[in-house]
């Protein structure tokens, strides 16, 4: 079969007995881990299209990178979109893969964290994609047996410093997280007042943290984000103000608490003038 079809279709149109279809069905490019970067990419695309701005001036931020294209949140984006960003990663055995294949975008060492601190404890896994700065999520892995392999100190950030520092200060299209158990810490320290993704994938890992989809889901919608997507390991937000029917709800209700306000202040005024009156016409 050629290697430009949808592998997965025809395997099921086969083994069903099915009829090919007489048009080519081709394969989708993703590299997420459930496919969350076809989701993001047209999220973001649709955005751009009724926002009308080009997409490759647009950055991105990856925290916990880890691979330069295996379960990568912004390779497709990197590849389709010509978008580039940064990429955080704190291990420092990944970190020379990352800077020779992701050409054009900016490498950083750091564990993010959310208190202020200059180093952190980066608990290194057998399978270094379920490192973590909290020991028990790599000890206590339900899945496949894993070791601790290290116990390393590197350097830490907080987000928002980190966007200030290595993005100029200004806010990434597309957020991801990704850091193995620290997620809705990390989202919950990021000031939405002067930062705001407009698609944002994080990672809950409910089994390390009982009810942490909802917990996260319910921060994130108090900031006027919208789920727009939930994989098997992954949650995807965007933020509703950029929506056109949420813009012009928002615009209509400025509205009309600028003329509720207008109305107040004229009612205040005609009080004001009465009472005037009503000293001047009771002197006589």
């Amino acid at each position: 079969m050629p290697d430009n079809l949808n592998v997965s279709l025809y395997e099921d149109i086969a083994r069903l007995g099915m009829k090919r279809p007489d048009i080519a069905v081709p394969h989708t490019a993703s590299y997420g881990q459930c496919g969350e970067d076809v989701v993001v990419c047209a999220a973001l695309r649709a955005l751009a299209f009724s926002e009308g701005f080009e997409l490759s001036a647009q950055s991105y931020l990856e925290i916990g990178a880890n691979h330069p294209v295996a379960t990568s949140a912004t390779w497709l984006l990197h590849e389709k979109l010509g978008m580039r960003g940064v990429l955080v990663e704190a291990n420092p055995d990944l970190l020379d893969d990352l800077k020779q294949h992701r050409t054009g975008d900016r490498i950083v060492h750091a564990a993010i964290v959310a208190d202020t601190k200059e180093t952190a404890h980066l608990f290194v896994s057998s399978k270094n994609e379920l490192s973590s700065i909290n020991k028990e999520f790599v000890t206590q892995w339900p899945g496949d047996p894993v070791e601790l392999s290290a116990d390393l100190v590197v350097p830490a950030l907080r987000i928002n410093n980190l966007i200030s520092e290595h993005m100029a200060g200004t806010s990434p299209l597309f957020l991801s997280i990704d850091v193995e158990g620290a997620d809705f810490f990390i989202i919950r320290d990021l000031d939405f007042t002067r930062f705001r993704p407009a698609v944002i994938q994080i990672e809950p890992s409910d089994h390390f943290r009982v009810n942490n989809s909802q917990e996260i889901s319910d921060f994130l919608c108090e900031k006027s984000y919208m789920l727009i997507g939930r994989t098997d390991v992954n949650l995807i937000f965007a933020d509703a103000t950029r929506l056109p029917l949420v813009q012009k709800l928002s615009e209509e209700l400025h509205s009309a608490q600028a003329a509720q306000q207008e109305a107040e202040e004229k009612n205040q005024r005609l009080q004001e003038r009465l009472a005037e009156l009503s000293k001047h016409f009771l002197k006589k």
